[in-house]
C-alpha cells in the first residue's frame, strides 16, 4: 500500500507487475504457473466493476493433457463493489492494479499472447 507500489501511476512497471500478480493470485487462488499462462485478452465489465481472465491458447497446464482444450475463465470483482469506495480498498484492489498494468503494457500485447509480458 506504500512505495514502491503506490501511488500506482508512479510505480515502475516491475512494481505494478508484482503488485498485480500478487493481488490476482490472492483473489483467484491461481498457482504461479497459471498466472504465467493468463491470456492478454482480459475482459472487463462496464465501469471496471470486474475483470474476466482466461488462459492463453498456447498455454498447457501441468495437469492438462496435450489436445485438451478445456479452458476455464474466472472473474475477479473489484473490491469497491463489495467493500465500498474507501482508499484502502482501492489500493488493494486487483482490478485497479491489473487495469494500470494493462494501460502500461498496451503496446506490448499485440506481439504477446500472455498477460504478464515482463519477468517478475
Amino acid at each position: 500500500m506504500k512505495s514502491p507500489y503506490e501511488p500506482l501511476h508512479l510505480a515502475s512497471l516491475r512494481g505494478i507487475a508484482l503488485k498485480s500478480s500478487f493481488l490476482l493470485a490472492l483473489a483467484s487462488a491461481c498457482q504461479f504457473s497459471e498466472l504465467h499462462g493468463l491470456s492478454a485478452e482480459v475482459r472487463h465489465s462496464k465501469g471496471w466493476a470486474s475483470m474476466t481472465f482466461s488462459l492463453a491458447l498456447d498455454f498447457l497446464a501441468k495437469t492438462q493433457l496435450t489436445g485438451d482444450v478445456s479452458q476455464s475463465n474466472f472473474t475477479i470483482p473489484a473490491l469497491m463493489e463489495y467493500m465500498g469506495d474507501l482508499e484502502g480498498n482501492k489500493l488493494l484492489c486487483p482490478v485497479q492494479a491489473v487495469k494500470e498494468y494493462l494501460r502500461r503494457t498496451r503496446d506490448c500485447h499485440p506481439r504477446c499472447s500472455r498477460l504478464f509480458v515482463i519477468e517478475i
